[in-house]
C-alpha cells in the first residue's frame, strides 16, 4: 500500500511533487514555500547590460504586485471572518493597521481596495493576480469605475475596465488616472458625454481636495516658525512654480556672481581708502556698479558645468525664497489680482461658456448654471482643473490663459530676434512640463530653450526649432562626447536620448 505524505497536524495531503515543511499548516504551506523561495534569490553585484537590469527588476515586481493581490484578498477574506469583532477592534481598518503594523490611513487604503476587488472589478482583480498591474493601478481603476454614470449597461461597464486593465499594463498609474477621466470614450459616448463626465471628475476631485486643506504653524520663539499646510494641488502648483523660478540654477548662479562682484568692489573700495592707488568710478544713482557681462559670466559658468565647491542646501534655497514670497505679498490688496501666475491651456468656447438657464421648481424662476459640457482645462505643469475652477482663476488674474482657437500674441517671429520671448516660453510650457531629455524630471521652468536647428546656421526663433531642455542636457546636446536621437512622442513632443559617442 502506498503512503501519502501529510502535513503535521492535519489530513490534507502536501501538494504532489513537493515536500511537506514541517511544523507548516497546510492552509499557508504555499505561503511557505514563496517566503523560502524569495530567501534563494541572490541579487547580482552586478548588471551585464541595463537591459538585464531591467528584466531582472520587471521580474520582482511582478512577484511583488502578485503578492499584494494575494495579501488583498487575504484582507477581503479577514472582513468576511468579522476577525475585527473577534479582537475587539472598531472595523476592519483598525484591525489591519494593528496587525500589519502600518498607518490608519494605508490600512484603511488597502480595506478599500480590497473591498472593491470583492465585490467587483473581476478583470482587474485577474490583472493583479497575474503580476501584470500594481495596487496603485487597482486604485485608479477602481475609482475611475466607482464615477462612472449609473446609465451605463453592464456590457459597457465590463469594456471600460477591460480597456482600463490593458492600459494599466503599459502606463504608470499617474498617466492611467488621466486616461480614466476620459474613458466613456470608450463606451461611444457623445464628445459632449465624454466632456461633461470629465469635467464633473475634476470637479468632484477639487471638492475633495478643499475637504482635506489645512494650514497650522508653531512659533519656535528662537526667530524661526514651523508652517505646515496642505492645499490643492492648483494653489500647490503656483507657489512652486514661483519658487522653482525663484531657486533655478541659473537664477541662483546670476545672484552668485552678483554677491562676488559687489564683494570685489567693495574691497577695491576700501584699497582706495588705505593710499593703494586703486581708482573706483563714480556710480550715479539708477546705474550698476557690476560689469555689463556680469550675468553672462555667471551663465558661461553654468552653461561649462561649474559645480559650485559645496553642495547647494536646496530646502534653505527654498525656504530663503519662500521667505521673501511672504513678506512681498500685497497685504494691502488682498481683494485683487495676485503675482503669482500659472499658465493654463483651454478651449475657447470653455473659457467663454455662456450660463445655461435652469428652472428651479421650488423658486419658480430660471437660475443660471455654468455650462457641463465644458472641457476641463490643463496647468503647464499637466495638472487639471476643471473649466469653472479656470474661470474662476482668471477673474483673479491667477493665470494666464492660453486660449487654442483664438487670437494671441505673435509666437512665431522668424530670425528677427535670436532669443526666444516670454509668450513663446509660456506656449512651449503647454507642451512639455519638463526638460526633454529621455528620462530628465527637472521642471519646465528651470529649462533653457534650445535651437534644434542653430540660429547661427540660419534656424528661426520660432516654436516649431525650439525644445526646453535643463542647463546639464542643453551642455550635453552641444557637446561633441555626445550624439542624440529625437524621438516624436504621440502627442507630438520630441524626446531627446543621448548616446556616447564610440571611439
Amino acid at each position: 500500500m502506498s503512503t501519502t505524505a501529510m502535513h503535521p497536524g492535519t489530513t490534507r495531503p502536501a501538494p504532489a511533487g513537493v515536500a511537506p515543511m514541517v511544523g507548516v499548516p497546510a492552509d499557508r504551506h504555499w505561503l511557505a514555500v514563496a517566503g523560502e523561495a524569495i530567501g534563494q534569490v541572490v541579487v547580482p553585484e552586478q548588471f551585464g547590460s541595463e537591459a538585464e537590469a531591467q528584466r531582472y527588476i520587471a521580474d520582482l515586481d511582478r512577484i511583488q504586485a502578485q503578492i499584494a493581490g494575494k495579501r488583498l484578498s487575504a484582507v477581503a477574506a479577514a472582513g468576511r471572518s468579522g476577525v475585527a469583532e473577534g479582537r475587539g477592534r472598531n472595523g476592519t481598518q483598525a484591525w489591519l493597521a494593528g496587525a500589519s503594523r502600518q498607518g490608519s490611513r494605508e490600512a484603511a487604503r488597502d480595506v478599500k481596495l480590497a473591498s472593491a476587488l470583492d465585490e467587483g472589478l473581476p478583470a482587474t482583480g485577474a490583472a493583479l493576480s497575474d503580476g501584470d498591474v500594481t495596487p496603485g493601478h487597482v486604485e485608479v481603476i477602481a475609482t475611475a469605475m466607482t464615477a462612472l454614470p449609473e446609465t451605463l449597461t453592464p456590457g459597457e461597464v465590463e469594456i471600460v475596465e477591460e480597456h482600463l486593465v490593458e492600459r494599466a499594463k503599459v502606463v504608470d498609474p499617474g498617466t492611467l488616472r488621466k486616461e480614466a477621466r476620459r474613458v466613456l470614450e470608450q463606451a461611444n459616448a457623445s464628445v459632449a458625454e465624454v466632456d461633461a463626465h470629465h469635467d464633473r471628475v475634476v470637479r468632484d476631485e477639487e471638492a475633495a481636495a478643499l475637504e482635506k486643506v489645512k494650514l497650522t504653524y508653531f512659533d519656535n520663539r528662537d526667530g524661526t516658525m514651523n508652517i505646515h499646510a496642505t492645499v490643492t494641488t492648483y494653489a500647490g502648483q503656483v507657489l512652486i512654480g514661483l519658487l522653482q523660478q525663484m531657486t533655478s540654477p541659473r537664477t541662483l548662479s546670476n545672484r552668485d556672481a552678483r554677491e562676488r562682484q559687489s564683494t570685489e568692489v567693495a574691497e577695491v573700495a576700501e584699497g582706495a581708502e588705505v593710499g593703494e592707488g586703486a581708482e573706483v568710478a563714480e556710480v550715479s544713482e539708477g546705474e550698476s556698479a557690476e560689469p555689463a557681462n556680469c550675468c553672462e559670466a555667471a551663465e558661461s559658468d553654468v552653461a561649462a558645468g561649474v559645480e559650485p565647491k559645496s553642495p547647494r542646501d536646496w530646502a534653505r534655497e527654498r525656504g530663503l525664497a519662500f521667505t521673501q514670497v511672504l513678506e512681498h505679498l500685497p497685504t494691502d490688496e488682498l481683494t485683487g489680482s495676485n503675482g503669482a501666475t500659472l499658465l493654463v491651456t483651454m478651449r475657447e468656447e470653455d473659457l467663454t461658456a455662456a450660463l445655461d438657464s435652469v428652472e428651479d421648481p421650488e423658486c419658480g424662476q430660471d437660475l443660471l448654471t455654468p455650462d457641463r459640457t465644458s472641457r476641463p482645462a490643463t496647468c503647464e505643469t499637466g495638472h487639471e482643473i476643471s473649466a469653472g475652477e479656470a474661470r474662476r482663476a482668471a477673474c483673479n488674474a491667477g493665470l494666464v490663459p492660453v486660449v487654442l482657437g483664438g487670437e494671441s500674441q505673435p509666437l512665431d517671429i522668424g530670425r528677427a530676434k535670436r532669443l526666444f520671448t516670454e509668450p513663446q516660453r509660456r506656449a512651449l510650457a503647454t507642451e512639455y512640463d519638463s526638460c526633454a531629455a529621455e528620462g530628465c524630471d527637472r521642471p519646465f521652468s528651470w529649462a533653457e530653450l534650445h535651437h534644434l536647428t542653430p540660429w547661427a546656421r540660419g534656424g528661426p526663433t520660432d516654436l516649431t526649432n525650439a525644445l526646453p531642455l535643463c542647463w546639464q542636457d542643453h551642455r550635453r546636446i552641444h557637446n561633441p562626447d555626445y550624439v542624440h536621437e529625437r524621438i516624436r512622442e504621440p502627442d507630438g513632443t520630441l524626446t531627446i536620448r543621448f548616446h556616447l559617442r564610440r571611439p
